[in-house]
């Protein structure tokens, strides 16, 4: 049981940190400050993100996401023995095991996605004449049609782990009804946007929104861990579990 409390400690630590650095990311660094960039075609963006600080900027907040996917997959872990500390939950494992696949995928999106942007800005920057500008134009453009997919995938994993560990939060006494509801609506919504404008992604983003519920879940699940009990009132004979 103690093994179980650190556990889940820790998940709502690393999983309160990583949306603290998805945050920073997504509205910060993108809304914010990239925004402000004159990219209207995929012309402009080879042509700013050719040179520095904006390639290694741009390499870097996919690193960042990178590691927030990883910071994720120990807060699932946690998450679950959260959700199953009073009852084994056969959502609350398939949800944990979807997230953890959807976390790898976006890994693998992440470092495709860096990559494809990083490589190829530094080709248009290099290219000696028009034609060679326009073949790097169209490789990205196709390239980038891969890691749309991916994304897919991953929008598809994610929002159905959070829709099952919603409906095991119901009758969690750490969680309980309403928390779990609004998750289920929230990410319901969500897999019906992204169907809809797939494979593009939707124009409405409500990344924000479901990230400061999937704050509140951590904060909970950090503070479900101080009712477990410590090693030695575990010990204890008498204590009720």
């Amino acid at each position: 049981m103690y093994y179980h409390k650190r556990l889940i400690k820790a998940g709502g630590i690393l999983g309160i940190s990583g949306i603290v650095l998805f945050l920073i990311n997504v509205v910060v660094m993108e809304q914010l400050y990239f925004q402000k960039l004159p990219i209207h075609t995929t012309r402009d963006f080879l042509r700013i993100f050719g040179g520095s600080p904006w390639r290694e900027m741009n390499m870097g907040i996919h690193l960042s996401m990178i590691a927030v996917m990883i910071l994720f997959i120990a807060a699932f872990l946690g998450l679950y023995h959260s959700l199953t500390a009073d009852k084994l939950r056969i959502t609350a494992t398939w949800g944990t095991v979807t997230g953890i696949l959807a976390c790898t995928v976006m890994i693998v999106q992440g470092t495709v996605q860096g990559a494809v942007m990083v490589k190829l800005a530094k080709m248009f920057a290099g290219a000696g004449d028009e034609p060679q500008r326009q073949a790097v134009i169209l490789l990205y453009q196709g390239l980038r049609i891969i890691d749309q997919g991916i994304d897919l995938a991953f929008d598809g994993l994610f929002f159905t782990a959070w829709i099952l560990l919603g409906f095991a939060m119901l009758n969690s006494r750490f969680f309980g009804k309403v928390l779990g509801a609004i998750g289920i609506f929230s990410f319901s919504a969500s897999a019906v946007l992204n169907i809809w404008t797939a494979p593009d992604p939707p124009r409405f983003e409500i990344s924000p929104f479901v990230s400061l519920w999937i704050l509140v879940v951590f904060v909970r699940m950090l503070r479900s861990s101080k009712a477990l009990p410590s090693p030695t009132e575990a010990a204890d004979p008498a204590r009720p579990l």
